[in-house]
């Protein structure tokens, strides 16, 4: 995968890893994923099984 290269990495959000914030961190997810080069597609290709991986990980 390539990084798009015409914004500077210094603008995307950091992400701060608190587990109870799993909404948060899947929005931060979106939107990194989206900013990568060739990675464009619909949010329920990958989204949907991600975002259930999360709610686990914060429930334990």
């Amino acid at each position: 995968m390539e990084v798009r290269t015409h914004a500077p990495l210094d603008k995307i959000v950091v992400f701060d890893g608190k587990r109870n914030r799993s909404e948060d961190s899947l929005q931060w997810l979106k939107r990194f994923i989206y900013e990568m080069k060739g990675t464009r597609m619909p949010n329920d290709s990958w989204c949907e099984p991600f975002s259930l991986i999360l709610e686990r990980s914060a429930k334990s």
